[in-house]
This record gives C-alpha cells, sequence and structure tokens, in this order.
C-alpha cells in the first residue's frame, strides 16, 4: 500500500467513526431517553426521516416507561405528516390520543388528525381539474376532524387555526355543491339544481355561497311552477347519465 493510500483510509475511517449512521443505514444509539429522544427531534428537522424514525422506535421501545416514550411516538407521527403520509400519520395521532388520553399533547395530535385530512385535499395544480369538481372524501372527513377537534379540545391553542381551516373547508365543500348545482341547471335537471341550491342554503349558510345559492334556488323555482319548491326532494344517489357525483 502507498504512503498516500494509508492517510486516505485514515480518514475514512475517522469519518465513519463520527456518522451516526452506519453503511447498513442504521443509526448510533445513545445510551439515554432523552439523548436518543433529541438525536430524533435533530434528525426530524434536518428532514433525515429515516433517521429520525429509528431512534424514535428506539426510544419508544427501549424506554417505554420514560417521559420520552410517548414523546417519541407522536414524533413518529410527526415524520410521516411531515413527508406528506398522510394516512400513517393520521393512524399515529389516533394511536397517541388513544394510549395517553390525558397527555398535555393530545390537543396537538387531535388537531393533526384534522390538518392531516385537510392536507390531503386534491391540489387545484393547474394540470388538473379544480378541486370542487373532484371527489370531496377528504374535505367531509376534514370537516369531521376539525369539529370533532374543536368540540374535544375547547381550551386548546390551536382552536383559533382549527376554526380557520374549518372555514375554509365548508366553503369549499358549499363550492363544490354550486358547482353540481350550476352542472344540473345547464343539462336541464331544473328540479335537482333548485334543490342542490336550497343544500347550500341549508347546510352552508356561514358561507360566501349561501345568497347566490338563494337566489338561484329561487329563481328555479318559480320557473318550475306552484308547488314546485314543496315537491319531494330528488335523490341524489341516484344522479342522471353524464352528471357529476354528487355530495350527501
Amino acid at each position: 500500500m502507498s504512503r498516500l493510500a494509508i492517510p486516505c483510509c485514515l480518514l475514512a475511517l475517522t469519518a465513519c467513526a463520527g456518522a451516526t449512521t452506519n453503511l447498513a443505514g442504521e443509526v448510533t444509539y445513545a445510551k439515554t431517553a432523552k439523548e436518543n429522544y433529541d438525536l430524533g427531534r435533530a434528525a426530524l428537522k434536518s428532514h433525515d426521516w429515516n433517521d429520525a424514525t429509528q431512534y424514535f422506535q428506539y426510544t419508544k421501545s427501549k424506554f417505554a416507561y420514560s417521559q420520552y416514550a410517548p414523546l417519541a411516538e407522536l414524533s413518529i407521527a410527526d415524520a410521516n405528516f411531515a413527508q406528506d403520509k398522510f394516512i400513517e400519520a393520521v393512524d399515529g395521532y389516533k394511536n397517541f390520543i388513544k394510549d395517553h388520553p390525558t397527555s398535555p399533547s393530545a390537543d396537538y395530535a387531535g388537531f393533526q388528525i384534522a390538518y392531516s385530512h385537510y392536507k390531503a385535499i386534491p391540489s387545484d395544480f393547474f394540470l388538473f381539474p379544480p378541486s370542487y369538481e373532484r371527489d370531496q372524501a377528504e374535505l367531509f372527513d376534514a370537516q369531521i376532524a376539525f369539529k370533532d377537534f374543536l368540540l374535544s379540545y375547547p381550551q386548546s391553542q390551536y382552536q383559533p387555526r382549527g376554526k380557520e381551516l374549518l372555514t375554509d373547508v365548508r366553503t369549499r365543500l358549499a363550492r363544490h355543491d354550486m358547482y353540481v348545482a350550476s352542472y344540473y341547471q345547464k343539462k336541464g335537471h331544473l328540479k335537482a339544481a333548485a334543490w342542490r341550491y336550497q343544500g347550500v342554503v341549508d347546510n352552508f349558510s356561514d358561507t360566501p355561497f349561501a345568497e347566490p345559492a338563494k337566489a338561484q334556488a329561487e329563481l328555479i323555482f318559480i320557473q318550475l311552477g306552484p308547488g314546485s319548491r314543496f315537491a319531494a326532494k330528488p335523490n341524489f344517489g341516484q344522479k342522471p347519465n353524464g352528471l357529476p357525483a354528487t355530495s350527501p
């Protein structure tokens, strides 16, 4: 071996000795729960998701009865959330609340459940149809989760943000129903359109779409003639051919 190669080997060994991850992708664990948890948080802050998760899993299993075990459990959900793994994040936050219902962080987990659903809502990327034309399942899930959070944790510091996001969710749902009503109207299904507009008035009176929906409903009911308002509502579960799926 040349003299030049020896120092290079020493440098490589020194670098490996100072690293927190070996060649197999495994982190070097510390001795205490706090040290491992802190290393996980540092990795999380640096977007080293794999390292962070390993530290948190180790803290949770090796130091199961320490104060850092539940924090590590919550941080695993945070790591999933940060990676846009919202299904896994929701499961993690729900399990945290189930395992630690009296934790000071339970309200944060409750908020994050709703926020995960909110973040999973389809975006308005210009190559895709507008979000209000697509499936609204995540919006409905977000609405339920935000309402549950606001009722369950009335003293939470996340209440203002929860209310703000719930308002946005309900506005989006109302916009979707306006889109569906307009579609029915354009296709000549006036009865279905009128009741869809009326649904916006009844169910989303707190949104900016309530007034225009009321005006449209009144105009169509006048078109349909006397007694049309009191006729049976159409069955939205059986959509006419070619019409978009409607929200319940």
